[in-house]
């Protein structure tokens, strides 16, 4: 079906070129009998081209938003009457009397700058908005005018054609220099193709080609009779006939592909604006989101770091003020009292590295803090020796069953505070008489990934199921503060975590949680 519909378009261009060189065969023909009757067809084809352009543009002004085809129709219709006025005053017409051939020389050649100024002035203007149509009309209605008057009463235009010579050096260089004009021109069309309709484009470039085609020939002929002349007016008519496919056929047979080109560009440039403002709502709406998310993240952070802060410098204080109460109780004991001093002064310590801790945290939710491989036998001993020093009033029982004493991670100082805050923990939350808690590192692989696995196994009050996961965050229950137990825990997880590795707790003896726990971690090993 679309093969046939494609043959029946071809056929029928073919009928239709068929058609107008036929047409174009009998007006060459009515030469032969009387030129200025062919000439007279030539003209008035041509004329009545240019006033049906008028009609359109004039009555489509209000719809138009740009001066092109406004420009265009207004101009034609001065264009058609020099060309009116230059058919009554052909050589051999008799209507001017005392005028011979250079009248309708200086008319045709006045009609022609005219054209070609137009359509250059017309396809420059094609982005802009459209001026007032009544001032385009006035502009040419004055040139007009000043055209007429310049031939007809000053008499200063410029000779274009000397009985028994032939035509002036000014007459032929006018016709290269229009050829020039409407050569640009075609150059500008092409490169605004887009607001043209497909077909009137096409047709658009025909037209000034023939019209090239027909300056070019009268630039030859010496006779206003002569073979050259004949042979210009015909490229005009071919000219003004692509003009009328162009415009006044497409514009009747589909107005809107005409008339409301320039809407329907607008309205696919306002499309793509319209697409490119949601790209840019929904970009900036991402944005907003994330800067809000951040926003919030920054704030729980700040509430975080204040909670941890208060958290851990609680259990300083609480160490401090032991030291200081045993050194009441010791002061006439040197040693006594040089080792409580010893044990205040490493809480002290134990504070500074704490905001250092917390800075470094900060740093660790804003960005890759890098890790290094760190030995943690020793610091999982340091850590036991400081709880040891905190609660030296108590009897405390730490035990470590390792399968080494040189392992490492990949981890920094902050693996400090996840021991310390799990055995200060442990300790807190436990009634016994003498609290135990046995540590036992082993290693364990786990998705082809070696790991140490470090137990904390205590005798203390226990955790319900319903907490175990709760008491890694920041806020538990109704009360944040509940024993300081979820603040501690929730710093352990979000270290863990930047070690990628795990922490979860489970009962001590399984299935009866009032025995004690058994915080598990587990941390990449490196060799």
């Amino acid at each position: 079906m679309k093969l046939n519909a494609n043959q029946k378009l071809k056929n029928k261009n073919r009928i239709n070129i068929g058609i107008g060189l036929l047409t174009l065969f009998c007006i060459y023909l009515t030469s032969y009998y009387n030129y200025l009757l062919f000439h007279s067809i030539a003209e008035l084809f041509s004329i009545t081209i240019a006033f049906s352009i008028f009609i359109i543009g004039w009555n489509s002004r209000k719809y138009m938003d740009n001066s092109y085809f406004l420009m265009i129709g207004i101009a034609y219709l001065f264009i058609g009457l020099i060309d009116l006025i230059h058919t009554l005053g052909y050589s051999g017409m008799g209507i001017f009397l005392g005028y011979k051939t250079n009248l309708p020389t200086q008319l045709w050649i006045a009609a022609r700058y005219l054209e070609a100024i137009s359509l250059l002035v017309a396809i420059l203007l094609i982005n802009k908005k459209k001026f007032g149509y009544n001032y385009i009309f006035l502009i040419y209605l004055v040139i007009f005018i000043l055209i007429m008057m310049t031939i007809f009463y000053w008499k200063i235009f410029p000779t274009c054609f000397i009985e028994g010579v032939g035509l002036t050096l000014f007459k032929k260089y006018s016709e290269y220099l229009i050829d020039v004009i409407l050569f640009i021109n075609i150059i500008l069309i092409i490169r605004s193709r887009i607001k043209f309709e497909k077909k009137s484009y096409y047709y658009i470039i025909i037209s000034n080609i023939s019209t090239i085609c027909a300056e070019m020939a009268f630039t030859l002929y010496i006779s206003a009779y002569g073979f050259s002349n004949l042979v210009g007016h015909l490229f005009k008519i071919i000219s003004f006939y692509y003009l009328y496919k162009a415009i006044i056929k497409t514009g009747l047979k589909d107005p809107y592909n005409l008339i409301f080109r320039d809407l329907k560009l607008r309205e696919a440039e306002l499309l793509k604006y319209h697409e490119q403002l949601e790209d840019l709502v929904e970009e900036r709406t991402i944005k907003l989101k994330k800067s809000e998310k951040k926003y919030h993240e920054a704030y729980n952070r700040v509430e975080l770091y204040k909670d941890l802060f208060a958290h851990d410098i609680n259990n300083i204080l609480q160490g401090v003020m032991s030291g200081m109460q045993t050194c009441e109780i010791e002061l006439y004991n040197p040693d006594g009292v040089k080792d409580n001093i010893k044990v205040i002064k490493n809480e002290v310590i134990r504070g500074k590295n704490l905001v250092s801790s917390i800075r470094k945290l900060s740093q660790l939710e804003e960005s890759e803090i890098p890790l290094n491989r760190i030995e943690i036998y020793s610091i999982l001993i340091y850590s036991i020796d400081l709880i040891n020093k905190i609660y030296q009033d108590k009897e405390v029982k730490i035990n470590i069953n390792s399968i080494s004493k040189e392992i490492y991670i990949q981890s920094n100082e902050l693996i400090r505070d996840v021991f310390e805050n799990i055995l200060i923990n442990a300790l807190k939350h436990n009634k016994s008489l003498i609290p135990e808690i046995n540590i036992r590192i082993s290693k364990e692989q786990k998705k082809g990934i070696k790991h140490l696995k470090i137990e904390f196994q205590d005798n203390g009050i226990g955790i319900k199921d319903t907490r175990k996961e709760k008491i890694f965050q920041r806020s538990y229950g109704k009360n944040k503060y509940i024993h300081g137990m979820g603040l501690g825990l929730s710093l352990v997880k979000k270290i863990i975590d930047k070690y990628k590795g795990e922490i979860w707790v489970e009962d001590r003896v399984t299935g009866d949680y009032s025995k004690g726990t058994n915080f598990i971690v587990l941390i990449p090993e490196v060799e």
